[in-house]
């Protein structure tokens, strides 16, 4: 479904609504809980919401509205008002005052033209190019190998619907790159992959391996990006990332801010980082098939890791690594998640936690899993982009609590997209 002004309810009848003006409403077909066209809501469909426990003769509750408080920009008021299980692009609709709308259009403005390679700042995006979210905003780094040697970090908020620079890219030139560090201190650029996590706690983001530019070689550094003062400095002092003959490139990985930990999954199985102690550890290497190019959700309420990808030959035999790491074994407990996800290489992949759900995202219709129920069922495709960047999509498909919405960066010249699971800010808490 795409966002139309016909579909939304008010952002004020909202407030009104939940400041007690009204307690109760008809439900319809985008209520979260009424199943929409999907009939059963929370497990996927057209339905989108969540299964809520109220029986035939009850009044609907009223929405959440707890991301609806303070002052909003007319572009965050549209997304929280955007009908359950439905689509919009920045630049159309109720978004339509959005400019430079696309990454590339952005980018090309900025980029060190030194540095273009043989894509210019494109790859950021389109080459093996992850990026993470902290919770409002969106935040994208990469480039690498040939195709790009430019290593500013790039944020885009939906608040004003822009991009704009956390760093600047290194003022070198193409025959400076090669190493890791630059001889500048900064990073060098990379294919990032879902080489990425967010440190909410610390307000930093975690990069570690990668193709860095121009040669493709793999990084053995793990870097902490602080935004706060949108500095780089290295990190893991003694050099304790596990060294791996082919390369760190097939990673799955996200963050548990409980025990401040780094989860990941490689080639060489799992992998943890402590942000304590500033060093990586290998947990186990005994894990069963394991697929390509990966993207890691981390499920807290089960301290459950999940891994999503497809085989390394790109045929598209889905696999999906489930890894309980409540202790330090780490144990695999796949054959316990029969679950069955159509993908494509680095998927897009992200947890809502108060739906108890993962989103995965390949193209068209995203999947949610229930995890409670262990069962996967596509929702709406409609506004969606029917195919996803071949590089894959990795951490640019991202839950934004903020306003209960996903956001995708699909391609550089693609405006950005916005997926709805369930109406105004999500499940009552």
């Amino acid at each position: 479904m795409r966002l139309s002004l016909n579909h939304k309810l008010s952002f004020f009848a909202l407030l009104l609504i939940a400041t007690g003006a009204c307690t109760s409403s008809p439900s319809s077909p985008n209520d979260p809980g009424s199943g929409g066209n999907g009939g059963n809501g929370g497990s996927g469909g057209n339905g989108g919401g969540v299964v809520d426990d109220a029986g035939p003769g009850d009044a609907d509750p009223p929405p959440n509205l707890s991301c609806a408080s303070g002052d909003k920009t007319a572009f965050e008021k549209a997304l929280i008002e955007m009908p359950a299980d439905s689509w919009a692009t920045a630049g159309e609709g109720a978004l339509a005052g959005a400019t430079a709308t696309t990454f590339s259009a952005y980018c090309h403005t900025v980029q060190n033209p030194d540095l273009k390679l043989t894509s210019g700042c494109d790859a950021v995006v389109e080459g093996w190019g992850g990026a993470v979210t902290d919770g409002s905003r969106l935040f994208a780094w990469g480039g690498g190998h040939n195709d790009y040697g430019g290593n500013e970090v790039y944020v885009f908020d939906p608040a004003s619907m822009t991009w704009s620079l956390v760093t600047q890219p290194s003022k070198l030139t193409a025959a400076d790159l090669g190493t890791d560090p630059l001889e500048d201190g900064q990073p060098n650029s990379r294919h990032t992959y879902d080489g990425l996590a967010f440190l909410g706690d610390k307000n930093e983001i975690l990069a570690w391996g990668g193709s860095t530019a121009p040669l493709g070689n793999s990084s053995q550094r793990t870097w902490r990006l602080d935004l706060g003062a949108a500095a780089w400095h290295l990190a893991d002092p003694g050099d304790t990332l596990p060294a791996e003959a082919a390369g760190h490139f097939w990673m799955g990985t996200d963050y548990d801010p409980a025990t401040g930990t780094v989860w990941t999954v490689d080639d060489l199985g799992l992998l943890k980082y402590s942000v304590a102690e500033d060093k990586w550890t290998k947990v186990n290497q005994n894990l069963g098939k394991r697929g390509g190019y990966k993207r890691g959700v981390f499920d807290a309420r089960r301290s459950l890791f999940f891994a999503f990808g497809i085989t390394y030959d790109q045929v598209g035999d889905p696999i999906v690594n489930v890894i309980d790491v409540k202790t330090d074994g780490g144990p695999e407990v796949t054959s316990e998640w029969p679950l069955v996800v159509p993908m494509a290489q680095g998927p897009g992949a992200d947890i809502v936690p108060a739906e108890d759900a993962i989103y995965v995202w390949s193209g068209g219709a995203p999947l949610r899993i229930a995890l409670a129920t262990k069962t996967v069922a596509p929702v709406s495709a409609d506004g969606a982009p029917s195919a996803a960047c071949p590089q894959g999509t990795f951490g640019r498909w991202r839950y934004l609590k903020a306003y209960n919405v996903f956001i995708l960066v699909n391609r550089a010249g693609e405006p950005v997209h916005f997926y709805k699971p369930s109406a105004a800010c999500g499940p009552q808490p």
